[in-house]
């Protein structure tokens, strides 16, 4: 019996969710084999074809998990736990407020478990409160950049309390910093104040920004990450509390991967349609 062995797809990459390709192409006279035995309708070109589709749909399949899987950045006092505070402070370690704005965030202790108000979800023992004041807020830089080929989000718990009204509202911006220091948005969006969304003020709700892929020459690409959490309206009588600010960055898939999915799913309908044909 003559066995063709199986070629990957040309321009198939041997890094990443494909490095295992050789293993499969070193073991696929043994796999080839085994199909005809299994079935012995299958010649050895329909199995090498099967076999050779299911690797395609395997690799693609690889490749978009791989790209599922979300990677965490590190960002500072990220749980507001600095300084550490046993009630109430209005700094903000390695955050940045606007010049003025010295009062109107900043940093506070958990209640004892079992009081009325202890938020029950926090990460440490501290977060913070922003009062529902226009343009009252916060940002950070960090130390990862946009990277091509990824996107990126940016997650906070939070929860709204004191005299809040529906329709108050605060931001979520991922930026970046231009070469003439003026800050340039990347993605933002609007969390908007309601009971029915924020029924609670012991129970932190997690609310997210995502930007767009990161393409070749993009503006932002090799950037730094910014932050910027910010309060749209209010009076002050109502406050926002955040706790447990996260940053992701994600692969986006290729169009090869997508092309990869597309050939190995029509090779299996073409290898079956082929089997359920023959005499």
């Amino acid at each position: 019996m003559r066995v063709v062995h199986c070629l990957p797809p040309r321009g198939l990459r041997t890094d990443g969710p494909v490095a295992q390709t050789p293993i499969f192409i070193a073991l696929s006279p043994i796999i080839i084999a085994r199909l005809i035995m299994i079935s012995p309708r299958l010649t050895p070109l329909t199995a090498t074809r099967t076999f050779s589709a299911s690797l395609t749909l395997a690799i693609g399949m690889g490749a978009l998990a791989s790209g599922a899987n979300a990677a965490s950045l590190p960002v500072a006092n990220f749980s507001f736990e600095l300084p550490a505070t046993t009630f109430v402070d209005p700094r903000l370690d390695l955050w940045t407020k606007p010049a003025g704005q010295d009062q109107l965030s900043g940093v506070f202790a958990n209640t004892a478990p079992g009081s009325a108000n202890h938020i029950t979800n926090l990460d440490g023992n501290q977060a913070a409160f922003l009062l529902a004041v226009p343009q009252a807020g916060f940002s950070q830089i960090l130390d990862s950049q946009y990277e091509t080929g990824f996107q990126y989000a940016m997650t906070v718990g939070m929860l709204a309390g004191g005299n809040i009204t529906t329709a108050n509202s605060l931001s979520l911006e991922l930026f970046y910093v231009d070469g003439a220091g003026a800050s340039v948005t990347v993605a933002t969006t609007t969390v908007t104040f309601s009971p029915t969304d924020f029924p609670s003020v012991t129970q932190l709700q997690d609310r997210q920004v995502v930007s767009a892929p990161v393409n070749p020459g993009d503006a932002l690409a090799g950037k730094n990450i910014g932050l910027r959490i910010t309060a749209n309206s209010g009076d002050g009588s109502g406050y926002w509390d955040l706790d447990n600010v996260r940053v992701t960055s994600t692969v986006v898939p290729e169009p090869g991967t997508w092309a990869l999915l597309g050939l190995g799913l029509a090779g299996l309908i073409a290898a079956g349609h082929r089997k359920s044909t023959r005499p």
